[in-house]
């Protein structure tokens, strides 16, 4: 087990006392029986592999600063529902201690559904409904964490009609239910939904009947490169209003597919993507800045999903501390506070998400980076 002592003396500061936390700079020191399998299911091909990519990347840096105490399997989910069931059946029977997966939400609730048949613990790096099975658990906010925060960006912008584009592999009976509920919880007005493919090469179909409505802002609910393409394609239309987008837009990547129609997008995001302006009082902020000192003279800029990927592996590093029982594993997240890079997360049994609402900000991209809205 690595050394925690900094991690424990800075939860103390921050009354987290039965806190737990990644572990940078530091390997793992005590053998332990055997190493910690861990079966990651990610998109690294199909319409969403380069955010399926940046997850496998935290996935992979977090395991590699453990060392020798985690052992990974990586498989690619291909984006598609049954290859991912094959996969995680494959994991399962190979005797797996735990899951971490997927890139989407609808991967991500057959693997859900393995894990829970399989009594083995799952961590998801991506925003999903609760609530979860008894045996998963989610590294990622919520997606009504997520929705809430995007519609107090748009009111804060002073728009009121607003237009939801959304990819069709996202956009759910209960997906476009809380996009409803969270629009009219903040007095925003949703005017229209427009639904587009993850096979299309150009979305100007698409955005300009969403914009016979006469939006004041749009909220693009897609993986990247589709939200970087939504952003160029409203103003190459010379659209002139609000545009924000879901947590994916924290990838790298999509300041630069964007281009200069990046300018002014507003991103619900952990500070993690701000990580150098990161206040002192923030819970996580000593976190943040031991992670970002470690992985960016390696792999340069960080990003919101990279993080999640990040503290999937280190919750499961903590809830088999010590054994490899799947049951006690369970219980332990059940119970768990973990201070992360992505938020302090404070699980219940009610709760398998346990991100705290105040983890999500929102973040406004000036002159090709972030800047935290109001700043």
């Amino acid at each position: 087990m690595a050394d925690t002592r900094l991690s424990r003396r800075a939860a103390l500061g921050s009354g987290l006392a039965a806190a737990v936390s990644p572990l940078f700079g530091a390997t793992s020191g005590a053998a332990e029986e055997k190493p910690l399998k861990i079966g990651v299911l990610v998109d690294t091909s199909g319409p969403a592999s380069i955010h399926g990519e940046r997850q496998l990347l935290g996935v992979r840096y977090q395991a590699e600063l453990i060392g020798r105490g985690v052992q990974l399997d990586v498989r690619d989910t291909k984006g598609d529902v049954e290859t991912t069931r094959a996969e995680a059946v494959a994991l399962l029977r190979d005797g797996v201690d735990g899951l971490i997966g997927t890139s989407m939400p609808a991967t991500a609730a057959v693997v859900a559904e393995e894990a829970q048949t399989a009594g083995v613990p799952l961590v998801v790096p991506t925003t999903v409904l609760p609530p979860l099975p008894p045996f998963a658990f989610s590294s990622a906010a919520t997606p009504l964490q997520a929705r809430r925060q995007c519609m107090r960006a748009v009111r804060g912008a002073s728009a009121r009609r607003t237009a939801l584009l959304i990819a069709d592999t996202l956009a759910t009976d209960q997906a476009l239910k809380v996009y409803a509920e969270q629009a009219a919880a903040e007095g925003v007005e949703l005017v229209t939904v427009t639904k587009f493919t993850t096979s299309a090469t150009t979305l100007t179909e698409p955005v300009t009947t969403l914009l016979e409505q006469k939006p004041e802002a749009v909220i693009v609910a897609a993986p990247p490169p589709f939200n970087g393409l939504a952003a160029r394609t409203l103003r190459e239309l010379k659209w002139p209003g609000v545009i924000c987008c879901g947590p994916a837009a924290g990838h790298p990547g999509f300041l630069q597919a964007a281009g200069e129609a990046a300018e002014g997008v507003r991103v619900p995001a952990p500070w993690l993507l701000l990580a150098d302006r990161i206040p002192d009082t923030v819970p996580n902020s000593w976190v943040v800045r031991a992670f970002v000192a470690s992985f960016v003279p390696k792999h340069g800029p960080v990003g919101t999903f990279l993080g999640y990927g990040v503290d999937a592996v280190g919750m499961l590093y903590h809830a088999y501390a010590g054994h490899r029982d799947r049951q006690r594993a369970r219980a332990t997240l059940e119970h768990m506070t973990y201070v992360g890079v992505s938020g302090v997360f404070r699980m219940s049994p009610d709760n398998h998400s346990g991100l705290d609402d105040a983890a999500l900000m929102t973040f406004i991209a000036r002159n090709g980076q972030w800047v935290a809205d109001g700043a």
